[in-house]
């Protein structure tokens, strides 16, 4: 569940493959989230228990996610500034992992 490249952080995965749930890139598990026009790549973990936030729901709320571990909404924006930079150019998504990144 690996992306098709990896060098030195630099990712590129097909949309195809991305759009099918989390994968992991760099031995971290992350998913796609679209928002507001804009894909973004985010960590798969709630910041309040470390659940898969891939796994939630929209709310009530359609800028949030619900935890589906202890049900708690997760605004988009905060998620969105903790994304991963990514650039998609036809069906590639490309991004770069550092080291210090969670």
């Amino acid at each position: 569940m690996s992306p098709e490249k990896q060098a030195r952080g630099a990712c590129v995965m097909s949309r195809a493959r991305a759009d099918k749930g989390p994968f992991y890139a760099l031995g971290r598990r992350v998913f796609l989230l679209e928002w507001r026009s804009a894909t973004y790549v985010i960590p798969d973990y709630c910041p309040h228990r470390g659940g898969p936030l891939s796994l939630g729901t929209r709310s009530e709320d359609p800028c949030a996610i619900r935890c589906p571990w202890h049900g708690m909404s997760n605004h988009i924006r905060p998620m969105t500034e903790r994304a991963i930079p990514a650039v998609q150019v036809g069906d590639a998504i490309s991004f770069i992992l550092t080291e210090d990144r969670s």
